[in-house]
Formats: C-alpha cells, sequence, structure tokens
C-alpha cells in the first residue's frame, strides 16, 4: 500500500508541476523578485569578507541606521564561501550560486 502511494505521489506531482509551466520555467534566468534576493546574500558574504566579521554578525549594504546589520536566516552558506575564498579554494569570481561577475570577492593578492 506504502509504495501504490509514493507512485500516486510522484504522478500527482508531475502533474502538477506541468499544470505550473515547469518545464518553460526551469531553464530560464532569474526573475527581478529574486534579484534582491540574491544582491542580499552577496551583500551579506561581501561584508563577512571585507570587515571580518563575526559569523553571528551578519550585514548588508545599508544607508540606513543599523550600520547594515541585518537578520538573516542561518548564515552557512555565506560564511562558508568567505571562508573558501579567504583561504584560496574557490577561484575569483566564483562564489555564490557559481559565479559572481564584479569579481567583489576576489582575495586579495
Amino acid at each position: 500500500m506504502e509504495k501504490k502511494s509514493n507512485y500516486y505521489f510522484l504522478i500527482l506531482l508531475l502533474l502538477v508541476s506541468l499544470l505550473y509551466g515547469y518545464t518553460e520555467i526551469f531553464y530560464k534566468s532569474s526573475n527581478y523578485h529574486h534579484l534582491w534576493r540574491q544582491s542580499d546574500c552577496l551583500s551579506i558574504t561581501m561584508n563577512y569578507y571585507k570587515e571580518n566579521l563575526n559569523f553571528f554578525t551578519p550585514a548588508i549594504h545599508w544607508v540606513g541606521d543599523k550600520g547594515g546589520k541585518t537578520i538573516s536566516e542561518f548564515p552557512i552558506i555565506y560564511y562558508t564561501v568567505t571562508q573558501r575564498i579567504t583561504i584560496n579554494i574557490t577561484p575569483p569570481g566564483f562564489s555564490c550560486r557559481g559565479y559572481c561577475p564584479s569579481g567583489q570577492l576576489t582575495p586579495p593578492q
């Protein structure tokens, strides 16, 4: 019975994916509402690297009152990317989500 319910779930998932046009949107690049999120993530990573911040004090580029201090989800990804850049495991310009075109996270020479 459990095996049958797994098949039903997979068929339902496939039908919902087709209904929402997943086959068309899978290969598209990020839309405008995702760009803000990606910019914030890169900003947190840059601040970890350039400001040498503690793991528990993530910051973004912000002109407001708080000096960039922010609340985010658990920042293990951003901190790990920063550490990889610091010890030269990650090549320059290759970081958050695979590629950073501006090269802002390149390690000092």
